[in-house]
């Protein structure tokens, strides 16, 4: 590779960051659509960035250059997918702890893809060190398209009386945005639960501080609407 090759590669990883940590979302799509594989790559390079707040927004980010990859190719998002569980995978040498975050992303702008990869994201509530970012994941997933997510209402039931209160916490708002009857009688076990939480809302690509309680009331409200 020459040096204005190298020079130009670097350039345009600094200017993805950028984005970034600008929070410009639609930059990054607008990117992909003239150079689609090269963007995804830029983008999933920074799933590994050491800033959290940035792989975060890079997660996010995926699943916006999924979108335009699939008004093409779904084929290439279904190659995206299978990379990402392969990441998960410690004999892939650069373990992925985001990765169910990454899958639900692809999922809530790809709609394609829930009905073949939506069952997957449950059993990663039970495996080390996916259960905060599949319980996330899961979240965020019910919260667009409640019968993708279905499949998950017996792990998040199990869940709400989870010692860890990122899972309670995200298991009562998926289990809200599910609708699931059974999860009321637990939900109101909870609604003084005061133990803090911090969750990423993808809409403001930033983190919220929340108690167990707030989520747990909230998803109560919503189920009691119904």
């Amino acid at each position: 590779m020459t040096e204005t090759r190298r020079g130009a590669r670097r350039q345009r990883k600094a200017e993805v960051r950028r984005f970034l940590q600008d929070g410009d979302l639609d930059a990054i799509a607008e990117r992909a659509r003239g150079h689609g594989a090269r963007t995804l790559r830029e983008v999933t390079r920074l799933l590994f960035d050491r800033d959290e707040a940035l792989r975060w927004r890079a997660a996010t980010a995926t699943g916006r250059v999924a979108a335009v990859l699939a008004e093409g190719d779904l084929e290439a998002v279904r190659e995206l997918i299978r990379r990402v569980m392969w990441w998960m995978n410690d004999e892939s040498g650069a373990l992925l702890w985001s990765g169910p975050q990454v899958m639900a992303e692809v999922m809530v702008h790809v709609p394609a893809m829930r009905a073949e990869y939506g069952h997957i994201l449950p059993h990663y509530l039970n495996e080390e060190p996916f259960e905060q970012g599949a319980s996330w994941a899961l979240w965020r997933l019910s919260a667009v398209d409640p019968d993708a997510a279905r499949a998950a209402e017996p792990w998040l039931l199990a869940a709400l009386d989870h010692g860890d209160p990122v899972r309670r916490g995200l298991a009562a708002g998926a289990l809200g945005a599910l609708g699931t009857a059974a999860a009321a009688d637990p939900l109101r076990g909870l609604i003084d639960d005061p133990a803090p939480l911090s969750v990423y809302e993808p809409e403001r690509l930033g983190s919220g501080g929340f108690t167990v309680g707030e989520l747990a009331r909230a998803a109560l409200a919503r189920l009691e609407s119904v």
